[in-house]
């Protein structure tokens, strides 16, 4: 099952790098972001998120702002930190709907989904 979600997620960044047309930089960011997450090395992650958030909001891409925020959400989840990773996930989830970010809301559902199952909410 684990395998799925690590291939699933990977489909997403490659279909989210062509989809949304993003700069081959900031797609590069996050599937190296989010295999630093899946390797555990929390600390690699944290930089990496912080590099993509940081150029994304020097190009003025709050579609890769979002995707950073809710990259650091799913890095929050990863350490057990979840009331960051509510906080991260449910503020990336709004600006993703309200911008209809199909592959942005798919993708935070699923770690919001992880949340609730890691915090023991299963009727949330």
């Amino acid at each position: 099952m684990k395998r799925f979600i690590q291939w699933w997620i990977l489909s997403l960044n490659l279909m989210v790098s062509c989809v949304v047309g993003a700069s081959d930089e900031l797609a590069a960011l996050s599937a190296q972001s989010q295999a630093a997450i899946e390797q555990g090395n929390y600390i690699q992650a944290t930089n990496l998120i912080g590099l993509l958030e940081k150029q994304a909001n020097t190009a003025h891409n709050l579609y890769w702002q979002t995707w950073a925020q809710a990259m650091g959400g799913y890095l929050a989840l990863q350490q057990r930190q979840f009331e960051h990773a509510t906080q991260y996930l449910d503020s990336a989830l709004a600006t993703a709907t309200v911008h209809n970010w199909p592959e942005l809301i798919v993708r935070t559902s699923l770690y919001r989904g992880q949340l609730r199952q890691q915090a023991g909410q299963w009727l949330q």
